[in-house]
């Protein structure tokens, strides 16, 4: 079973990071204050499935990847 309020933090803070883009840039996509960008990499906070959708889309990625249900990008 996977633990969503590990992986998550993990996978948006390393999809960052290789998109090299800032909490900033990223809040600013979704229309979020940074704050709460920084709030889900740290795990105190996590995204609702809308923003978890939105960024697949921005991490060219799937929904299953963020979740941690694969570990295939697409």
């Amino acid at each position: 079973m996977v633990d969503y309020e590990t992986i998550i933090p993990l996978r948006l803070k390393y999809l960052r990071e290789k998109f090299s883009l800032s909490q900033e840039e990223i809040a600013k996509q979704l229309k979020i204050g940074q704050s709460t960008y920084a709030n889900w990499e740290a795990g105190r906070r996590t995204p609702s499935i809308g923003k978890i959708a939105q960024l697949a889309d921005i991490y060219e990625t799937s929904v299953d990847l963020l979740l941690g249900r694969t570990d295939i990008d697409k």
